[in-house]
Order: C-alpha cells, then structure tokens, then sequence
C-alpha cells in the first residue's frame, strides 16, 4: 500500500521484537525492514538472567537497575560479549547472502520473492488457510503506516531509556 500510494520512502520501517539470530535479521530485511531492533539478546550478552523484573529497579544482575549497590556488587557485563554478540549476527547474516547470492543486505530489503510458502510441506498445515488473517494483518498496518506518516518515525524500542543509558555509562 506504500509503494502503490508513493509513500514508501517517506518511512523507515524498524523490525524489533525476537530478532535473535541473523535468519531474523534477513527475513525482516525480506519484509521491508531497514533497521532492526534487538533486546534480549544482547541484554543476556551483557549478564542479564531475564528474571523479568527490570522495571522493579531491582535488577538482580545489575544489568537494569540505577541502584549503586546492585551495580557495585553484581554487574559483570562487558562489552566485549554484546560485540562477539552482534559479530555473531553479523557473519550469520552474511553466510545467508552469500548462499542466496546477493551482496548486501539492502538488495533484498522488501524483495519477497525470496520467501517460500512451506504450509504445503507438513501434512499438519496444508489445509490451513491463513489469507483472510494476512489480508486484516496487512490492511491494518497500512492504515497504522499512514496514520504514522505524520511523525515518519516508527520504532519501537525493547531497552528502556534508564537501562539504555546504564550499559553505555558502563561501556566505557
């Protein structure tokens, strides 16, 4: 609906949410996503035990938290680990260009004709039909799209703006 109305490039799209690996970063790009947001996976990089509890500032490792003592005492993350992290990403990414033959990454942003439907390969999920929930899904994003056209920013951000700043005081 972008593309057709002319307003594809008035947008940035941000995948974020379970990206995780580099096959999550090219199937996004695939999608049309041009930045890629990612949360967890660093967070554990950096020593966070997902206790789910960030937002109490009582952060068990330290990693989410503004209390002194806790960071004192328990904060082991480095820099160093989130680096090999996105390193990791990075090669994986690329490994899966090269097999699909392109160069970069931005070759195959919004080129979907690199997605298989796999539905027909398992007995389990070849009688389903999911068009109708595909045709709401996108409908509904688009009218999400234009009405965020105004601000042309749409992102959303897994690390919250306190622990954000905590792990860049701490990279140092």
């Amino acid at each position: 609906a972008l593309r057709a109305s002319n307003l594809r490039h008035k947008v940035r799209l941000q995948a974020d949410g379970g990206l995780k690996t580099g096959l999550d970063v090219v199937k996004a790009a695939i999608l049309g996503a041009e930045s890629f947001g990612f949360g967890t996976g660093p967070m554990i990089a950096m020593g966070c035990k997902y206790l789910r509890i960030c937002h109490l500032n009582n952060c068990a490792t330290g990693v989410a938290t503004q209390r002194r003592d806790i960071i004192d005492h328990h904060y082991i993350g480095e820099k160093d680990r989130v680096i090999n992290y996105f390193s990791f990403i990075a090669n994986e990414v690329q490994e899966i260009l090269t097999k699909l033959g392109v160069p970069d990454l931005e070759s195959i942003i919004g080129q979907t004709h690199y997605l298989k439907d796999i539905s027909q390969d398992n007995p389990s999920t070849g009688n389903i039909d999911l068009s109708q929930i595909f045709g709401f899904v996108f409908h509904f994003l688009c009218l999400l799209l234009l009405i965020c056209l105004s601000s042309f920013t749409i992102s959303l951000l897994s690390l919250s703006h306190s622990s954000r700043n905590r792990w860049l005081h701490h990279a140092d």
